[in-house]
C-alpha cells in the first residue's frame, strides 16, 4: 500500500475521533447525538477508500463506545456504525457508480436517497434495536429513539459528507491519495445542457426548503428538542444549492430558509 494512501487512514482515524468529540458535545441523550458529524466524515472516507473505511469507522466507535455509555463488552455495539458507510459505499458507488464529486443531478439524486435516507435509517434502526436488545434501552422509546438517530445521522450526513466530497476529492487526486476512475467524475450538464432540468431543479430546492421550514414549525409545537433537531435539517437544501449551483445558490438558499421558518412560524402562530 503506497506511503500516501497510510497517510490517508491515518488522518482518517483522526477526523473519526474528532467527530465523535464534536457529536458529544452535541448529546442529548446516551447514545443519541442532536447531530452525528462521525456519520458524514465516515461515509465521505467509506466512499474514497472503499470497506476499509467501514473498518476504520468501526475502530472508532468501539473505542469511544464507553463515553456513549456503554462498557465492558457491550461496547462492542460500536460495531454497528459500520452498517451506515457500508450501505452507502455499496449501493452509491458499487451498484450505482456515482460520482465522487457529486456532478450533475442523476448523481446528487443518489446521494441524497441512499446515504442520509437509506443508509442513515438503516443505521438507526439495527442500532436501537440492538440497544433494546441488550437493556440499555426501553423498548417503549424505540420508535422516538430511531427517528431521533435517523435525524442526527442524516444531518451529519449532509452537512459534512457531500462538503467533502465536493472540495476535498479534486485534491485527494491530484496528489495520488485515491485512485482516478472513470468517466462518472464528469459534469452531466457539459454535454447536454437543459434549462427546464436547472429550473426543474431549483423548485425542488424550494420545494424542499418550504416542507423543512413547514415540518419544523409543525414539530416545534411538541419539544424544544424537535425544533432544535429538526431546524438543522436546513442544511439539507443549502448543501444541495451550494453543491450545485455554487456559494451563490447556497447563500441565497440559506437566506431563503430563513425567510420561510419566520413565514411558517407566523402563519403557525395566527
Amino acid at each position: 500500500m503506497p506511503q500516501n494512501r497510510w497517510l490517508l487512514i491515518l488522518l482518517s482515524l483522526l477526523t473519526l475521533f474528532l467527530a465523535h468529540g464534536m457529536a458529544l458535545f452535541y448529546r442529548v441523550q446516551p447514545a443519541v447525538s442532536l447531530w452525528f458529524p462521525p456519520s458524514g466524515v465516515a461515509i465521505a472516507i467509506t466512499l474514497w477508500l472503499g470497506p476499509i473505511g467501514a473498518v476504520l469507522t468501526g475502530i472508532v466507535s468501539v473505542t469511544m463506545a464507553s463515553f456513549w455509555g456503554s462498557d465492558g463488552w457491550t461496547r462492542l455495539v460500536g460495531l454497528t456504525d459500520i452498517i451506515e458507510p457500508l450501505v452507502a459505499w455499496f449501493f452509491y458507488r458499487r451498484c450505482f457508480q456515482g460520482s465522487l464529486t457529486l456532478h450533475g443531478l442523476r448523481n446528487a439524486t443518489k446521494f441524497i436517497l441512499i446515504a442520509p435516507l437509506a443508509a442513515c435509517a438503516t443505521s438507526a434502526i439495527i442500532g436501537s434495536s440492538v440497544l433494546v436488545a441488550l437493556g440499555k434501552m426501553p423498548e417503549q422509546s424505540l420508535s422516538e429513539t430511531i427517528v431521533r438517530w435517523w435525524l442526527g445521522n442524516a444531518i451529519g450526513t449532509m452537512a459534512i459528507a457531500p462538503l467533502a466530497l465536493l472540495l476535498l476529492t479534486p485534491l485527494l487526486k491530484r496528489y495520488g491519495w485515491i485512485p482516478v476512475s472513470n468517466q462518472t467524475e464528469q459534469p452531466e450538464y457539459i454535454s447536454s445542457p437543459c434549462l427546464y432540468t436547472r429550473w426543474l431543479e431549483i423548485a425542488a430546492i424550494v420545494l424542499a426548503t418550504v416542507c423543512t421550514a413547514w415540518f419544523t414549525v409543525q414539530a416545534s409545537q411538541e419539544t424544544n428538542f424537535t425544533f432544535e433537531q429538526l431546524s438543522l435539517l436546513s442544511f439539507i437544501p443549502i448543501v444541495w444549492a451550494a453543491t450545485r449551483f455554487g456559494a451563490t445558490g447556497g447563500m441565497l438558499t440559506a437566506s431563503f430558509c430563513v425567510l420561510a421558518d419566520g413565514v411558517t412560524k407566523e402563519l403557525g402562530c395566527s
